[in-house]
């Protein structure tokens, strides 16, 4: 098990001196409201950004400032040649990443966030389980023969050999300390994929018998092997 690095939004300013340039493959997940027509820059240009809440979102291949820009869709009473719109978030990617998952944090009318973590296939490997801990207890964890406990706003990669190698059953339950007690709020049976990157995040519950709640999102295609494998 490890750390993963990440990095969490800034305020969009303007800065005087020239940032850093890189190249690099991003991802989308967003985790409340989907983002649609958003965009990120690229020098002059702008590519279009879309993040679901259901799964990984199509790769962008970004090369621009290592402090990424994201600008909401262009309202309609926006007048060409006029000052343009300054973005909504930006966010610092990792240095020397390939392949950065791009978090998107909306939630009704609190402003978007965005979280980006390195998910580069040195980082992250097929098999392997990132735990994002967005709820406010900690809990205590077991998948499979694996066992730890995530603290608050704690990311971490939990990983086995052999889970990179072969399918599997692995049991996963979540424990939490609700009042003086502990209590089980998950239990279940997850069929493990080795040709998988997992990514899990728990958040708080709406209701008191459900303390925490927990999403599961699975990472697979071509474009992932072929970046993996160095071809």
């Amino acid at each position: 098990m490890r750390v993963l690095l990440f990095f969490l939004g800034v305020m969009p300013l303007l800065r005087a001196e020239e940032p850093p340039f890189v190249k690099v493959e991003l991802v989308t997940l967003a985790l409340y409201q989907p983002l649609q027509k958003y965009s990120v820059q690229h020098g002059e240009a702008r590519s279009l950004l879309d993040a679901g809440v259901t799964g990984i979102g199509q790769s962008i291949a970004y090369e621009g400032p290592a402090r990424l820009s994201l600008f909401a869709p262009t309202p309609e009473a926006w007048i060409p040649g006029s000052a343009p719109l300054p973005p909504v978030a930006q966010v610092d990617l990792p240095p020397n990443a390939s392949w950065v998952l791009l978090i998107c944090i909306k939630r009704k009318d609190q402003p978007l966030r965005l979280m980006a973590c390195d998910v580069s296939g040195e980082q992250v490997h097929a098999g392997d389980y990132v735990f994002f801990h967005f709820a406010k207890s900690e809990v205590a964890v077991k998948l499979g023969e694996e066992t730890f406990s995530l603290k608050p706003g704690e990311i971490r990669v939990v990983d086995r050999k052999e889970w990179r190698n072969q399918s599997a059953d692995l049991l996963i339950r979540l424990v939490t300390k609700v009042g003086n007690k502990n209590r089980l709020v998950f239990s279940s049976v997850w069929g493990h994929h080795s040709g998988h990157r997992n990514y899990v995040f728990l958040f708080n519950g709406e209701h008191a018998s459900m303390p925490v709640v927990m999403r599961k999102i699975q990472e697979v295609g071509p474009t992932l092997t072929e970046k993996e494998s160095g071809h």
